[in-house]
């Protein structure tokens, strides 16, 4: 679920739906908190908080790192729990 809520905000117009990229940066967070992925979660929180003030570069990149992070732990589960490549 969380490749597809990424690819949502990627897929986001950033200058017309600021508060749509601001609400799922938040579920993400959450999510990403619980799943102990901390520097991913404090990458959506700068998007939620800040979106009015970030512009689009600033955003696509904390985006880009984000995603990156996410798979990355989400590798890393998935060595140390092999059952849930099924």
């Amino acid at each position: 679920d969380g490749n597809q809520s990424f690819e949502a905000l990627r897929d986001a117009s950033f200058s017309d739906q600021k508060e749509y990229i601001a609400k799922e940066s938040h579920k993400l967070k959450g999510s990403a908190s619980n799943f102990g992925f901390a520097r991913v979660a404090d990458l959506l929180g700068r998007i939620e908080d800040d979106i009015s003030a970030l512009n689009q570069d600033e955003f696509e990149y904390s985006l880009k790192v984000a995603i990156e992070g996410f798979s990355e732990g989400i590798e890393v589960i998935l060595s140390k729990y092999p059952a849930l490549n099924n």
